[in-house]
Formats: structure tokens, C-alpha cells, sequence
């Protein structure tokens, strides 16, 4: 509904969206995109009474106002509206139409003459008069009582929410959804912007939610890694082979249910790398890799969840994107687009089902944000209850200082820099038979990683060939990870195993552990991200990811880390051909079960000393 004009016929709203309004954030009976031929399916709605002769017109834009919400008197009327014209992202000029509706169980014919008769001609938005001819009292059901003041449409005698259509012109996408009467089902929108410039995603006006304490999440507008199934679409999961080898998913993934259970509105499932695995953009051969806007907009964008956090960091529409990390496929992206991202303690977030995984022993779910107020919401909402809350280059360097300084002058404490290696050599585990840190690790990660990429979806490459009769195609990059998989014995496997579960001992033991009353003995700050600007047309060969390092240490000891954007460096670009800047962020991690506590932390100590905590979308990611 960007078309800022007054309406003369249907034709004119081809980027609109309507439901009928319903009681509850997914009690939707319909959603149709581009031609508003709305219709319901016979439940009771609000409804207005109109002449007959009235009632065959096109879906028109309206204005509705609340007794629940405004007072009905004229003046505030005005104000009203004018406050929904500057604060909701989906009401337009073109909702000032020859019609208004009004909410008001006690209202009488007399006072909506007195309204239409005060407000005609008024100058509400802009310079023009307001054309009001009609003002109707809208009939609600004793369910309904309380329906938001906002932008609806009017089609015969029934009242419709209002969507707005948006362009995925960054291509972060990899289908976009409406949500049916179904309260876990959904259906693919099926359309692209003005000259084919990307995906349509459909979002609804935010004024027809309001977050209670059973529902946090309520109008949220998030985006889901297309590796969570959601029924009544298809995944993906990054490769064609496997999109065209399975039918549509039929059971939505139970993390994204409980999602949808705190009223969060689902917009969409976003790309990611094949089968999740650390494929580079040059490495997307079956779909366009997304584009991350920060910079000259042609920087990496990324790991496995690239799509969520480049969604994340380019869209206004968009509030939250959920992704998995496995080895860094949450914190990677959220350093390289500039956003805050957090990977969840392994376990912490609930049950799998309906998740095409990586390396269960690994993955985890994780979230993107633009406000780290928005991601603690969105996390004490999402995580499970074995969460904990909080109770009590040289540029480059100088911010990670920066923000060390500030968690140090908000705890009251002194960092305390340290190897792992020398400690694991001061106080090894007796499981270590002698072995440095280097020599014990070395395979603990390569071998279920490796083993899981590849035999999680042996069963897909049956199918496959029993399908089509052919191999199934993956990337070169892809298909490296598959062979080194298929090299690995079981057994070595299960050592692997027993090796993490020593290592994840001696961890908590030795470095950093649980704490009843904190959440977390203490706090690691770990490196993220790049050192400088990595561009999405560089070719580099998949290399084995042996021992650990920055981003596997959390997913080896089951660790929450949170990503922080903490500045933006300059540099040429030799694409843009002007100076740009690029995202710096650093990171810290805490105990398993510390999730809560580590946005808190970094929240309080961040706003005490007047840093910011959210980012803008686009280019930079704070302002230059």
C-alpha cells in the first residue's frame, strides 16, 4: 500500500493485503494477496450496515476508530488519526477515505451524524480537506469488544485488517507466507515486487496487537530460518534437489509453534547455506546468497543463517529473524551485518522437532535482533525455563576495548586475560591421558560435525534417486563436507562424544561455570566477526574445522554468546568506489542456561554509560 493517492478503484491497491478482523492474532479466516477479492468463511466478524447499492463496491480504505481506545469527540478524532498516520508503518494517506468507522457499543445515529457533519472538509494529513461522506457504527460481537483504532478496509458490510506488501529486494527470503484460519498453517504469497525486484513479504498494521503476559510476542513480525518446518510450505533447506524431492511440510516446527502461541506474526522462511553447513555466497549455486546492506552492500553476509540477519539488518518491517548455530551460524552473520544476534545454550530452547538439522550435538537455536530490549523480550518470551535472569585493527581494537570498560566499570571487576591451553595444562583431566588441549580436541568437533552434515540426510539422497533416478546435486563446496563425512567411522564418532562430554567437564570445572544466583561464574568476551571487509565475490576452498577456536568453543561447551555491534570501521570500497564503512562487533559468553543473563548484562551496562543498543538498517549500521 504504497500508493499515497486516494483510491478510485481496486486496481489501484495491488499491494494490499486484507483478512477479516478476528478476535486473537491468528484466528484469521482469510488472507489474499494483490486482487482484495476478501472473502470469509462464515464466522462471526465485525460488521457495519450499508445501503445495498453500497455494499458491491471494491475493498475500500478506511479509518476506524475505537471508543475502547479514543474518545469519539471530533477534536480527538483528529489527533487520532494523525498519531496513526505517523506511528504505524502500514496506514497511509489513501485510508482518509469518504468513509469512517466507529467502535462504539453506546454510540447513536445522532452522534455519527454530529461526527461526519464536524470532520467533513477537515485538513487532517497534508494540505487536502477530508472528503467524509459516510460514518458507520461497526456491529462487533461480544468477543470483539475492544478492536483497535487503525487502518482497515471495508468490503460490502465486513470489516478487514490491513496488510502491507513490501519488496525483499535484498533477497533474504526464501518464501514468503500468509497465515490461514489455521492457527499453525500457512500458505505461500506468491508474489513479486514492481519489476520483478524480489520476494512480496505481507505484514499487518502493529495496532491490532497489544503484548500481554500471555501474549509477549503479540504483533511481532519475525522471520524463520528455512530450516524449521512450517506446514502448508516447503523447504528448502538451501539446495533444489532437495525442494524438488519433498512434497509441502505438513506439522510446523514446535519451536515456531510456540512462537505463534505468544502472537508472533510469521512473515516468511529465510535462505540459508545448503543443509546449514559454512558455504561462502560464491559458493550458492542453486539461489541467490543473500545481500548484506551494510556498507557497499556487496560485504559476506555471512554463515548458515545469513538470511535471517541480513533481513534483520535491512528491513524496518521486520522485528525479529531466527536462525540455528551449529559453529557460528548465528554469531558469524550477526557480526558481519551489524546486528545483535545470540546463540542459545545447546538444549535451553526446547524441543527439535520439526528442525532439519546440522549436527544435533551442535545445533542450537538462535535470534537476530536491531534492539537488545527487543531481543530480551523476544528471548524471555522464546527460551525455555532452564534459562537464568541477570540479579545483581588498531580502530578496530580500540572499541572492543571500549566495551571490555564498560563491562568491567558495570560489574565492578578487572579483566582477567587467560589461555586455555595453559590452564587445561595446569589442571588436565585425567581422561587426557597426558595430551595437550590442541592434541585431545583436535577431531572432537570434526568428527560429529562432519558425520552428521552427511548422514542426517542419507535418507534425502535415497529419496532422491528413487524420485528422479539421479544423484542429487550439491555445491563443490557442499559436497567436500559430504565426502569428509563419509570417511568417518561410527566409532570415531563416539569417541568424539566422550571427548566433548570431558572437555564440557573440565570447562566448568576449571574456567567458567553455573552460578544460582548470576547465572555464570563469569563472563568470556570472545573475538566475532571480521578484521576487515570480506567481499561476497571472493572464492576460497572449504577448509576442515580441527580443535577449537572463538566460535566453536561455545558450541562445544553448550554455551549461550552474544553478539554486540559495538562500531563501524571505514575503508575504500572497490565497488562503490567511495569510502564505506563496515560493521566491528565483539561478543561474550556465559555458563549454559545464561542466556537471559548476558542480554541483560550487556543492556544495563550498555545504557549506563549511554552507548547505544540498537542499530539502524542499511547502510551503516550507526550513524556515521
Amino acid at each position: 500500500m504504497h500508493n499515497a493517492a486516494r483510491p478510485k478503484s481496486s486496481d489501484q491497491w495491488q499491494t494490499a493485503v486484507c483478512e477479516p478482523v478476528k478476535s486473537g492474532s491468528q484466528d484469521i479466516e482469510a488472507a489474499l494477496p494483490l486482487s482484495l477479492d476478501c472473502y470469509t468463511t462464515g464466522r462471526p466478524g465485525p460488521r457495519i450496515r450499508r445501503p445495498v447499492n453500497a455494499q458491491t463496491r471494491p475493498p475500500q480504505p478506511v479509518f476506524l476508530i475505537s471508543a475502547s481506545d479514543c474518545s469519539l469527540e471530533p477534536n480527538e478524532v483528529l489527533e487520532r488519526i494523525r498519531r496513526i498516520h505517523k506511528e504505524d508503518d502500514v496506514c497511509n494517506e489513501a485510508f482518509l477515505s469518504d468513509t469512517l468507522l466507529v467502535a462504539d457499543a453506546c454510540s447513536s445515529s445522532e452522534q455519527t451524524m454530529l461526527l461526519r457533519t464536524e470532520l467533513a472538509d477537515e485538513v487532517v494529513l497534508g494540505q487536502k480537506p477530508w472528503h467524509l461522506n459516510f460514518v458507520y457504527n461497526v456491529d462487533t460481537p461480544a468477543s470483539q469488544t475492544n478492536i483497535p483504532s487503525g487502518p482497515y478496509f471495508l468490503r460490502g458490510e465486513g470489516v478487514f485488517h490491513a496488510w502491507k506488501i513490501h519488496t525483499d529486494s535484498s533477497s533474504c527470503f526464501e518464501t514468503t507466507v500468509l497465515p490461514t484460519k489455521h492457527r499453525y498453517r500457512f500458505k505461500n504469497l506468491n508474489s513479486i515486487g514492481p519489476n520483478g525486484s524480489g520476494m512480496s513479504v505481507a505484514v499487518p498494521s502493529r495496532l491490532y496487537y497489544c503484548p500481554s503476559p500471555a501474549k509477549p510476542l503479540a504483533g511481532v513480525r519475525i522471520g524463520i530460518k528455512d530450516n524449521f518446518r512450517l506446514a502448508g510450505t516447503k523447504s528448502a533447506v538451501g539446495n533444489r534437489a532437495f525442494l524438488n524431492t519433498y512434497d509441502q511440510d505438513e506439522e510446523t516446527a514446535a519451536f515456531v509453534k510456540r512462537l505463534i502461541d505468544f502472537g508472533a506474526i510469521i512473515v516468511g522462511k529465510t535462505k540459508m547455506t545448503a543443509f546449514a553447513s559454512g558455504e561462502k555466497p560464491i559458493d550458492w549455486f542453486d539461489f541467490q546468497c543473500p545481500f548484506n546492506p551494510r556498507g557497499d552492500a556487496y560485504l559476506e553476509p555471512g554463515a548458515s543463517s545469513t538470511g535471517s540477519a541480513a533481513a534483520t539488518a535491512a528491513y524496518q518491517w521486520v522485528d525479529i529473524c531466527i536462525g540455528t548455530d551449529t559453529n557460528g551460524s548465528v554469531r558469524e552473520p550477526a557480526a558481519r551485518c551489524g546486528v545483535y544476534g545470540i546463540r542459545c545454550s545447546t538444549g535451553g530452547w526446547g524441543p527439535t522437532t520439526g528442525l532439519y538439522p546440522c549436527s544435533p550435538v551442535f545445533d542450537t537455536v538462535g535470534a537476530f535482533s536491531r534492539s537488545l530490549s527487543d531481543l530480551q523480550i523476544f528471548a524471555k518470551a522464546a527460551l525455555s525455563s532452564t534459562t537464568k535472569q541477570y540479579k545483581t585493527e588498531p580502530a578496530q581494537q580500540k572499541m572492543v576495548e571500549s566495551f571490555v570498560e564498560i563491562l568491567e566499570s558495570f560489574l565492578g571487576v578487572k579483566k582477567t586475560s587467560f589461555s586455555l591451553a595453559e590452564t587445561w595444562a595446569q589442571s588436565p583431566p585425567a581422561e587426557a591421558e597426558g595430551k595437550s588441549l590442541e592434541d585431545y580436541a583436535y577431531t572432537s568437533g570434526y568428527n560429529p560435525f562432519y558425520y552428521d552434515i552427511y548422514h542426517e540426510y542419507d535418507g534425502f539422497r535415497e529419496d532422491h534417486l528413487k524420485k528422479f533416478g539421479t544423484k542429487a546435486y550439491v555445491s563443490p563446496s557442499m559436497q567436500w563436507r559430504w565426502d569428509r563425512g563419509a570417511e568417518i567411522p561410527k566409532p570415531e564418532v563416539e569417541r568424539s562424544h566422550e571427548e566433548l562430554k570431558v572437555l564440557h567437564s573440565w570447562f566448568s570445572e576449571e574456567v567458567l561455570g553455573a552460578d544460582e544466583t548470576s547465572g555464570s561464574t563469569a563472563i568470556l568476551i570472545l573475538p566475532v566477526g571480521p578484521t576487515q571487509p570480506d567481499y561476497r565475490d571472493v572464492y576460497s576452498l572449504p577448509g576442515p574445522r580441527l580443535g577449537i577456536d572463538a566460535l566453536s568453543l561455545a558450541s562445544f561447551m553448550r554455551m549461550p554468546q552474544l553478539v554486540v555491534p559495538i562500531g563501524q570501521v571505514d575503508y575504500d570500497s572497490r565497488v562503490s568506489g567511495r569510502t564505506e564503512s563496515f560493521p566491528v562487533a565483539s561478543s561474550i559468553a556465559g555458563a549454559e542456561g545464561s542466556d537471559l543473563m548476558l542480554i541483560d548484562l550487556a543492556r544495563q551496562a550498555l545504557e549506563q554509560v549511554g552507548f547505544p543498543t540498537k542499530v539502524s538498517t542499511g547502510r551503516y549500521a550507526f550513524d556515521p
